[in-house]
């Protein structure tokens, strides 16, 4: 497979200069996400931050029990699934996104992205960064004995708190290294938290860069180029293919290595059943050229429209073949927008209609998602 590469990756702008969590070791890789662990996922529920996807935990490594059980020993407070979420992944690595003029690395958490900058000095966080090592039955105890001491250091108390909404994480036992350390915050009741989207992701092996968030899809745009083909069958698993290929690394940082082909092929595994490159039942379509203007005014999205057409009649015509030579193929685009370059990056797939597709699993993810109870 001829590979392509998206050079102007859209990075996201909270920075929190934050210490690591339960001194966990932060890896990070220059672009759109971290590092890709080379073994596979073997647990494909996860919970995603959905502003920024990358960051993410498998849901084996959250118990809800104990999780409830540490809320509850706060009374009159309201458990709240995004501030949950938040706890959930307090402990996971931060995302890089850039640097700054200056030239100093800067980084996303997920507290301002599940609980909102604006609320930054009303968050009443706390943690205990002790581990636990005796019997599960007394792992409540101990946890209520740290918090005790924790609150303490604040002039507060379990029960100063009412109505304000609350989410606590405990390490549990999946991580040995950590298990028992733990974070609770609590809210304010008036606080308003950020609205969120919700996160698209590869429901059979659900990798660190097999997810991309809704508010980087542009279905308005995506679905007016499918419409180029006509007598094409617009398919929901083979859009959601697509889309995963903006959120896969080889496309977003440039890196150009066996990793990122791994990544490629995964997905179209995974999702359209294709299990080596060139399949025939497989046609791959990358288009990118630049637009003039802002894409915010009518005009300038004419523009896009149209020098997104003619680079796609250029790269059919590179296959020999024309918009109206694919009825009844399923199909799927995605656009992403570099407003930096003024650039668009096309990538689409067309499958034969004699290729049956996988069944697959819920392949989305939102706060709605998350357990409290």
């Amino acid at each position: 497979m001829k590979k392509f590469y998206i050079i102007g990756a859209i990075f996201a702008a909270a920075i929190l200069n934050t210490a690591a969590p339960f001194n966990t070791k932060q890896v990070f890789a220059a672009g759109h996400s971290a590092v890709t662990p080379k073994k596979k996922a073997n647990r494909s529920k996860r919970f995603f931050d959905p502003q920024h996807p990358d960051i993410n935990k498998s849901a084996a490594d959250i118990n809800t029990k104990i999780n409830s059980s540490v809320s509850k020993l706060f009374p009159n407070t309201n458990k709240n699934k995004q501030v949950q979420l938040a706890a959930d992944l307090y402990s996971e690595k931060p995302y890089y996104d850039g640097i700054t003029d200056n030239g100093n690395k800067t980084y996303t958490y997920t507290e301002p992205d599940l609980l909102g900058a604006s609320n930054d000095q009303n968050i009443i966080k706390l943690v205990n960064d002790q581990k636990y090592s005796g019997k599960a039955k007394q792992l409540l105890n101990f946890e209520k004995k740290q918090i005790t001491k924790e609150l303490a250091k604040q002039g507060k108390k379990f029960t100063d708190f009412s109505n304000y909404q609350i989410g606590s994480y405990v390490v549990p036992k999946t991580n040995k290294k950590n298990y028992g350390k733990a974070v609770i915050y609590l809210l304010p009741p008036k606080a308003t938290l950020p609205d969120q989207q919700f996160v698209y992701f590869d429901p059979v092996q659900t990798k660190l860069f097999y997810c991309i968030s809704s508010s980087a899809v542009n279905t308005e745009l995506n679905n007016d180029v499918t419409r180029l083909f006509p007598k094409t069958i617009k398919n929901k698993q083979v859009q959601l293919a697509t889309n995963l290929e903006f959120g896969n690394s080889s496309y977003t940082t440039g890196n150009n290595n066996d990793e990122d082909d791994e990544g490629h092929l995964d997905i179209i595994n995974d999702l359209l059943g294709i299990k080596k490159p060139n399949d025939k039942n497989l046609v791959e379509i990358f288009a990118s050229d630049f637009y003039k203007g802002d894409i915010k005014t009518d005009s300038t999205k004419s523009e896009l429209f149209n020098s997104i057409q003619q680079a796609l009649t250029k790269e059919l015509a590179k296959k020999h073949k024309s918009f109206t030579d694919f009825n009844n193929y399923k199909i799927g685009a995605s656009v992403t927008l570099d407003p930096d370059s003024n650039r668009f990056y096309l990538y689409m797939y067309l499958v034969s209609p004699k290729k049956k597709l996988p069944k697959i699993s819920k392949y989305t993810f939102s706060v709605d998602d998350v357990p409290i109870n």
